[in-house]
């Protein structure tokens, strides 16, 4: 049968900064940095730069219908999701 090509291709970071000795779920907004990435599944895509692909995760969870980061605590999940600075990569 036919076979199904997803239209993007998509992924989405998470890094801890701040103590290391901590769990996920223990983590404060400024101790992490997430951002997320997507590109259109094709030649375009393929030629398209880092900097033109990023998207923070909300963005990404919006489009995929995925919710990342369960682990964070709710209130930091809120507040790192937003973020997409590709200087901190």
């Amino acid at each position: 049968g036919p076979i199904t090509v997803p239209s993007h291709c998509w992924k989405v970071l998470l890094k801890q900064t701040g103590n290391l000795h901590k769990e996920l779920w223990e983590l404060a907004a400024d101790e992490v940095k997430t951002i997320g990435f997507i590109f259109t599944n094709d030649a375009a895509g393929a030629a398209t730069g880092t900097a033109a692909a990023v998207r923070s995760v909300k963005e990404i969870e919006e489009l995929t219908g995925f919710k990342f980061f369960r682990n964070l605590d709710p209130a930091v999940a809120d507040a790192v999701k937003s973020q997409k600075n590709l200087a901190d990569w």
